[in-house]
């Protein structure tokens, strides 16, 4: 534990002032990664065939949330064009993990908390309805032009439901993802 929190407050093992950064507990070249004295800002830890010793140093920092306890080391080819931009020299990536979720129990719409089966939307069909004004004070009309049509969600232009899904405020990630 000790050791931990040792490796946590690792830049002030040694504080130190520069001619234009006065502030001795605080760390100089976080963001400049090829500064020839950032070495003395890092602390490095070896121990010889003691496993348990480094196992439990790493447990300690995890805990504390100085290390991350799921960290993946992974080997890219960068060109050197982008190696000389400052988004490689001081920008972070941070990733999410991955859940597979389990749809074996969904077996409908409802089952994922979707109420309302039907939903009824009137369209104009560019037809007129025309009323007789003079038919003795009462309103007649004398064209209706209504036709109810069920259409599948299937034959709908797959554009215009994902459209009308995004519109849909069920739909939000907040409301689908159940942890």
């Amino acid at each position: 534990q000790s050791e931990a929190q040792l490796i946590g407050r690792g830049a002030r093992y040694f504080p130190f002032t520069l001619p234009n950064n006065p502030d001795r507990f605080r760390r100089k070249f976080d963001g400049d990664l090829d500064h020839e004295l950032r070495v003395i800002e890092e602390l490095h830890y070896h121990s010889i065939n003691d496993h348990r010793y480094i196992a439990e140093i790493r447990q300690a920092l995890v805990a504390q949330g100085v290390m991350d306890e799921n960290e993946v080391t992974r080997e890219l080819k960068l060109k050197d064009s982008f190696k000389k931009t400052k988004f490689y020299k001081f920008g972070l990536i941070y990733t999410n993990k991955a859940i597979e979720k389990d749809y074996r129990r969904v077996k409908s719409f409802a089952d994922l908390g979707v109420k309302k089966r039907n939903h009824v939307h009137v369209i104009a069909t560019g037809h007129g309805g025309a009323e007789a004004v003079l038919a003795g004070g009462k309103y007649e009309p004398v064209i209706k032009d209504y036709q109810p049509k069920d259409v599948a969600v299937k034959d709908i232009n797959p554009n215009i439901v994902r459209s009308a899904i995004a519109r849909n405020p069920f739909f939000t990630f907040a409301n689908t993802f159940r942890p």
